[in-house]
């Protein structure tokens, strides 16, 4: 076990030690060379990452169609996906081997194309058909039938396609999600987690007109019926900025926190006057900087991103949880950390964890003197 694994054991044991990290908060995507979490710059992972909720996929087994609950942030960064999910596994060789969601049309320079559909073939992303790659997280493709694999035409063919913009947003400002996509996503209102659908901020639409509990009334408040979806604050080139998600707080596109945008979808924006917290609400450099994911533009408080982290390319890091202090510490967190293949522990198998010749055993022998 890897050595900042080795310590959690021993922070665990005595309570007393913390892992601090520097410059907490997001950083850039990891998605260099084939491999990274986020897969290759020159095809990276798409999706919303770390996501509370599921997500609903059928897959065929044995002749026979199963449903399986995945996490909701299926295929937003390099994982062994099948691993734990798929009727079929671990017996076969894939399921072991990682690999994500892709857009077809900014992917190249991999080992592999990447093949459509996969657990959801009928989702799209901005427009066009969801397509998988195992090339760009590094892994060798032994799951697609030979008869499902694309040719490049094929995949050019795909990126023809004219894209509605009312429902996927502006050419300068898409939508980042996929849709549709059954399951359910918890998103943060007033501080409790609530239930919305799983292809939330996908497409431009009225996401909360009969959910938020203030848009169920006699009177609700104007944004109720204002269409947003999510966007990528790297690549939205809109007039007025997107705004930094209350909503998902903790989660991550490609590395970087989720934006908002209700002017690609055409919407007014009235709801993020009400956020006190939002960036732009904050009218002065001392109060803005206050907020660790916003920066002063020397005119106005925006969403860091926006201002700095943008321009400082892709070769950073996983964004990584905050760890916590001893006995509180996320396990989540730790398992970001950790580099070895053994995992129960950090993943609740408290039988495998705790066997003679198990994770926790081989956890605590790592541990420093």
């Amino acid at each position: 076990m890897q050595c900042l694994l080795a310590l959690f054991i021993t922070a665990f044991a005595f309570t007393d030690a913390a892992f601090v990290r520097p410059n907490a908060g997001f950083l850039q995507a990891n998605i260099g060379s084939g491999g990274g979490y986020y897969g290759s710059s020159d095809c990276p992972c798409v999706g919303i990452d770390e996501v509370e909720g599921h997500t609903t996929a059928i897959v065929q087994h044995e002749k026979k169609a199963v449903s399986l609950d995945f996490p909701a942030d299926l295929g937003a960064h390099c994982d062994a996906w099948d691993n734990d999910k798929h009727p079929a596994c671990p017996k076969n060789d894939w399921c072991k081997k990682k690999w994500c969601y892709v857009d077809p049309c900014n992917c190249k320079n991999v080992a592999d194309l990447p093949k459509p559909g996969g657990y959801m073939a009928k989702a799209k992303y901005q427009g066009k058909t969801v397509y998988y790659s195992y090339a760009t997280c590094g892994t060798s493709d032994s799951y697609t039938a030979e008869a499902s694999r694309k040719t490049a035409k094929e995949i050019e063919n795909v990126c023809s396609v004219k894209v509605d913009q009312s429902q996927w947003g502006a050419e300068s400002c898409r939508c980042v999600g996929f849709y549709p996509q059954d399951g359910i996503t918890k998103v943060t209102i007033d501080g409790k987690l609530v239930n919305y659908p799983a292809d939330t901020g996908a497409t431009c639409a009225k996401w909360e007109e009969g959910r938020h509990p203030r848009c169920k009334g006699k009177s609700p408040p104007s944004w109720c019926s204002q269409a947003w979806c999510y966007v990528d604050p790297c690549s939205c080139k809109s007039e007025i900025p997107p705004k930094l998600s209350s909503y998902l707080p903790n989660s991550s596109y490609q590395g970087k926190p989720i934006y908002y945008s209700y002017a690609t979808c055409g919407g007014s924006d009235s709801y993020t006057a009400e956020v006190k917290g939002a960036c732009v609400n904050q009218k002065s450099s001392g109060d803005c900087t206050k907020l660790k994911n916003c920066a002063w533009t020397g005119k106005e408080c925006l969403g860091k991103d926006l201002v700095k982290d943008c321009s400082a390319g892709q070769n950073g890091e996983k964004p990584q949880r905050p760890i916590g202090v001893g006995a509180h510490q996320d396990p989540k967190a730790v398992k970001e950390r950790t580099t070895d293949s053994n995992k129960d522990c950090e993943d609740g198998n408290w039988n495998d964890c705790h066997s003679p010749d198990g994770d926790y055993v081989h956890d605590f022998h790592a541990a420093p003197n």
